[in-house]
């Protein structure tokens, strides 16, 4: 290989290390009007430099409008772009020595863990496992429905309050007063009290009669 060639190829090397990629850490982000969540980077394989602004990439944008900004301290890959001031994209996080990944019953889940602490598994063949480990609000605009094929089951430490202008229990309306209607038989198993001082009259059968103490 003649001198010429030799210099050739060298700046044919230089070219792709222009492009290439490299490991940088976040050291400082914001999320931009324009560009969108952003960071600055230090590279530690090029002496520590810090990057200029580094739009993150997101899974969408359109339609669906996805928003992730990384954590200080957090390792990405970025791809150089050499396009003008938009040159480079960071595209992807990477667990080290310092950071692991959260351990899992199986290498098929998809897992994420909150800087709270709540955690939210996708575990194909058993099922998908929520833990909140602040309040937990769902807001819904339209009507919602819940379809199980097996035992639903509802354990709480507190109170549960349902208020709605009726609830309907398999066909026993409660209104919002604390009207009951139920239109089968009511069996009672154990001791009963029944309050009936305020009304009047105390009892009332469906067809007027009764009202009797």
């Amino acid at each position: 290989m003649g001198l010429f060639d030799r210099i050739d190829e060298h700046e044919r090397t230089l070219d792709r290390a222009e492009n290439d990629h490299v490991i940088g850490i976040v050291s400082d982000r914001k999320n931009d009007k324009q560009r969108g969540p952003v960071c600055r980077f230090t590279l530690p394989d090029q002496d520590n430099k810090m990057t200029g602004w580094i739009s993150i990439g997101q899974k969408s944008c359109v339609g669906v409008a996805e928003y992730h900004l990384p954590r200080i301290g957090e390792r990405m890959l970025i791809q150089k772009l050499g396009n003008g001031p938009e040159d480079a994209i960071a595209t992807h996080a990477l667990y080290s020595t310092s950071v692991s990944a959260p351990p899992q019953a199986s290498v098929d889940n998809h897992h994420s863990t909150f800087d709270d602490g709540s955690t939210l598994t996708v575990a194909p063949g058993s099922g998908i496992h929520l833990v909140a480990t602040n309040a937990l609000t769902l807001d819904v605009n339209a009507g919602t429905t819940f379809n199980a094929n097996g035992t639903i089951s509802i354990t709480c430490g507190g109170t549960v309050t349902i208020t709605a202008p009726q609830i309907n229990l398999n066909g026993v309306l409660i209104d919002s007063s604390g009207n009951v209607t139920i239109p089968g038989n009511l069996t009672v198993q154990g001791t009963t009290n029944l309050q009936l001082t305020t009304a009047s009259p105390h009892c009332l059968n469906s067809d007027g009669t009764g009202g009797g103490t």
